[in-house]
């Protein structure tokens, strides 16, 4: 592991330790999930940049760190993949604007940006599947929308989400269809 990594890894589990942030259904520490992300971004093509960046992903979002932060600690590479990841500062209204304004930041991000948040959907989608079904109905189809505009990620998390997605949503009754080439998705094999 890259000094660049290590440090992202540190950093990112002092920031979620600081405010006492721990994962909503399994009470386990959060920088859990940051290590789920960054290890499923080492599973395919990548860069030190791109795994710092997935320690990181929700230190701007959920802990004091400002982007600013960031950008002083690690790099304009590194604060900027953090940066594409951080949700958009909310528009006023209820959740499904919220959701579409994300997912339309998102489909503006470059490729590495796009495989970090396939890994983020990854560990966030069984979790959510398995403990709060209700909740699911509305963040697997969220999820599922938000795949159209993760085409440019790595093929195999993209496969992977793709089918992660279907499979949570058939276990909870929510039926979702397979994407396919006409649709403009990426077909998931």
């Amino acid at each position: 592991m890259s000094l660049l990594v290590k440090k992202a890894r540190l950093f990112a589990a002092n920031a979620h330790a600081a405010v006492r942030q721990c994962r909503k259904y399994t009470n386990e520490p959060y920088i859990m999930h940051p290590y789920r992300v960054a290890s499923l971004v080492a599973t395919v093509p990548h860069t030190e940049e791109m795994l710092a960046a997935a320690w990181l992903h929700d230190t701007v979002e959920d802990t004091f760190v400002t982007q600013e932060d960031i950008r002083a600690e690690f790099g304009e590479g590194v604060a900027s993949m953090v940066a594409w990841l951080t949700d958009v500062r909310p528009v006023m209204g209820n959740r499904a604007p919220r959701i579409e304004q994300n997912r339309l930041h998102l489909a503006a991000a470059p490729a590495e940006v796009k495989t970090i948040k396939l890994a983020d959907i990854l560990d966030n989608v069984s979790c959510i599947a398995q403990y709060d079904a209700q909740f699911a109905f509305t963040y697997l189809q969220e999820k599922y929308a938000a795949l159209k505009v993760l085409t440019q990620g790595d093929p195999t998390l993209y496969a992977k989400a793709c089918q992660t997605v279907l499979l949570c949503a058939g276990q909870i009754g929510l039926s979702l269809k397979r994407p396919s080439q006409d649709s403009g998705w990426r077909t998931a094999a």
